[in-house]
């Protein structure tokens, strides 16, 4: 179990991470600030009586992230606030609120160019830590669904047991798990993902309802920088979702995963408000990584209802010809491919036809069934598979489907907790139906942020049941955030990924990978001051009464064709104007 409060006191010498603990023995950690540049960062521990040994000074921290090297040398990663979300098996989970980045030196000189680049490092790293939503449990592995904990009926965590999918701070945690010491109790494994726990009552019966989302990190990224499958069956925006109840000592649950479409497939900001999906690599090459992708999921989670929402024409179209290619040719055995085009099928906002699609996978539903594990800690029955879930974004229509089979299976999982009746329904009982709603949509919007910038789309529905005029107003103000984000903002947010998941090394030696950078904003600014001078051009087009019609039409037709050119010009040019990663460039 790791230490949930530490003492931290940075020497001049060295980093001293004292726990705060009431009796017993507990370890101090010690970690040298004055090694050789470059050099392994070396940790040295002494075990002594808590009671003897009281910690005091420095500064109260909530676990060890990392470290992580940049130009200046190693940075210590900590947590310095957190809150509590949630408590399952006796365990709290916190949510970071928030960290800090301490240096080992502030002796070594940089250069101006190296002194930008680690301000725009550093800045990357409290952007994603600040805003990424990240959790963590001391004792308890929040990296693994419910089942596996029960499976295991182990108190004995250790991060070697995590699932390392979604152990974020992996990477940053390197050094120490690599040391020669025995550091385990200094490990934190930390989730990005979404928590949240609310109390309920239906008919004077309480019970907790928690739902937790786990991303996984090893294809993690932007909307348009991160899409598809990777050759190790790795996919973008790749989630699992655990829907928890606890009653009376006993617990239920149901797991529910979204991911990309998983063929090699791109779709590039380029100012297009709707760049055109493209298929990257043959047939062979995308059914190989398929492949390696369920095989993965039936590893985990057992047979596969994939439900595929995308649109049957447009851009979605050649996507949605691919996957059902891929799902052909994989073991069909084990696989059920639903292909529901929800924009047609809830068109003119009919969104009761979505119960067309709970009735073509109902079978499948109940027969993967959910795990329960009653008050003696016994398992009762297990989830033996479960439903795989995308659109082209695998957000807002996956969002409101998720929630959709997840709540005809919650009320399956309250009737046999007794909660509720047969023949009943919880929808019923307004108070928890509005909490089940609140959580979903928020679950959305927690989802859509990390990989968009912006909440869920449809979120009304989620929320609410029904589609409004206002939710249709939020839809369009969240789409143009988006596309502001998505062409302007994601390549910055993108290295954040890339930085701290360790697939970009800062390397003092290579020079400074923002070179690109300031011939992209060349580009922009002057975009924009092109624009101004034609809006100002187009002020004094002549208007007085002299003039006539034929002027005045002349006049107006060059205007409007000089911006139909100017804006071809500009979108031809997209791709080198828009925002674009500069630590990885190709993911």
């Amino acid at each position: 179990m790791s230490y949930d409060r530490i003492r931290l006191e940075s020497a001049n010498d060295s980093f001293i991470l004292d726990p705060v603990v009431q009796s017993g023995q507990k370890e101090v950690l010690f970690i040298p600030r004055n090694g050789a540049a470059g050099a392994p960062i070396s940790f040295n521990t002494r075990v002594v009586d808590a009671a003897t040994n009281t910690a005091q000074g420095g500064e109260e921290i909530f676990g060890l992230l990392g470290i992580i090297h940049l130009l200046r040398g190693p940075y210590l990663v900590v947590i310095t606030g957190r809150t509590a979300v949630a408590r399952i098996k006796e365990r709290t989970i916190w949510m970071m609120t928030k960290h800090k980045l301490i240096p080992f030196s502030t002796s070594l000189r940089l250069t101006p160019v190296e002194q930008q680049d680690e301000e725009r490092y550093i800045s990357m790293l409290n952007t994603l830590l600040g805003h990424g939503r990240f959790y963590f449990a001391h004792g308890m592995d929040i990296t693994r669904k419910l089942q596996y904990a029960f499976e295991e009926n182990s108190n004995n965590f250790s991060h070697t047991k995590v699932d390392e999918r979604f152990f974020w701070n992996r990477f940053l945690a390197e050094p120490l798990i690599h040391s020669n010491e025995k550091l385990d109790r200094w490990i934190l494994p930390v989730m990005m993902g979404f928590i949240q726990s609310e109390s309920a009552t239906i008919s004077n019966k309480r019970f907790d309802f928690i739902l937790i989302s786990r991303r996984n990190w090893k294809r993690a990224g932007t909307r348009y920088n991160v899409r598809g499958i990777d050759n190790q069956g790795n996919v973008a925006n790749n989630v699992e979702t655990e829907q928890i109840v606890v009653y009376e000592g006993t617990h239920v649950s149901y797991v529910i995963l979204r991911g990309s479409i998983p063929v090699f497939w791109s779709q590039k900001a380029n100012l297009k408000y709707k760049p055109k999906p493209v298929l990257t690599r043959s047939e062979q090459e995308s059914l190989a990584a398929c492949r390696k992708h369920f095989d993965e999921l039936f590893s985990n989670y057992g047979s596969q209802t994939v439900v595929n929402l995308i649109d049957h024409k447009g851009g979605e179209l050649l996507l949605g010809y691919s996957f059902e290619n891929q799902m052909r040719e994989c073991d069909t055995s084990k696989i059920k491919y639903v292909a529901f085009d929800f924009h047609k099928e809830v068109h003119g906002m009919k969104y009761e036809r979505l119960s067309v699609l709970l009735d073509q996978i109902r079978e499948e539903v109940n027969q993967q069934q959910f795990f329960v594990s009653n008050k003696e800690g016994q398992i009762n029955s297990k989830q033996r598979g479960t439903c795989r879930v995308n659109c082209i974004d695998n957000l807002d229509r996956t969002n409101v489907v998720q929630s959709l089979i997840s709540r005809y299976v919650l009320n399956r999982q309250l009737i046999q907790l007794g909660i509720i009746q047969p023949t009943d329904d919880f929808k019923r009982y307004d108070g928890f139906e509005k909490t089940f709603k609140n959580i979903w949509a928020n679950n959305g919007d927690a989802m859509s942020v990390q990989y968009t910038g912006t909440g869920a789309l449809k979120a009304d529905y989620t929320r609410t049941g029904k589609r409004s005029f206002r939710g249709n107003i939020d839809d369009g103000i969240n789409s143009l955030k988006r596309y502001y984000l998505n062409n302007f903002s994601d390549g910055f947010q993108q290295d954040s990924f890339d930085l701290l998941l360790g697939n970009y090394k800062v390397d003092r030696d290579s020079g400074s990978p923002f070179k690109a950078l300031e011939r992209e904003t060349q580009i922009f600014f002057a975009v924009i001051v092109a624009l101004l001078l034609f809006v100002a051009l187009a002020l004094f087009t002549p208007t007085e009464a002299d003039f006539s019609y034929t002027v005045k039409f002349l006049f107006f037709a060059f205007w409007v064709g000089l911006g139909y050119l100017g804006g071809k010009t500009l979108l031809s040019y997209g791709s080198h104007i828009v925002n674009s990663p500069k630590l990885v460039l190709e993911h």
